[in-house]
């Protein structure tokens, strides 16, 4: 993500920019916001607007804080974030 943001954004990489204000460039998610998703499958971080939840088999969802869901994307074996979170609770 960083390199591509290089390449097409035209903005510096801010490497405080998970405390700044937002600059126009687009950050993985910072690991001083992590917290404990329930599964050892799934990372998720707490961000300013929204909440990531990312898979350990590429799968994606970003949550607002309004709750909406903004994508959900399942990863190389379907499998979508919600399913590794209930296996990880069974």
């Amino acid at each position: 993500m960083k390199s591509v943001e290089d390449e097409l954004s035209g903005i510096p990489e801010n490497p405080d920019a998970a405390t700044a204000p937002a600059d126009g460039r687009m950050y993985p998610p910072d690991e001083r916001f992590e917290f404990d998703s329930g599964s050892p499958c799934v990372r998720a971080f707490r961000m300013r607007r929204h909440r990531t939840l990312i898979g350990n088999n590429g799968s994606l969802k970003i949550i607002s804080s309004s709750g909406k869901i903004e994508i959900d994307l399942r990863g190389a074996d379907q499998r979508s974030i919600d399913d590794l979170l209930s296996e990880g609770t069974s």
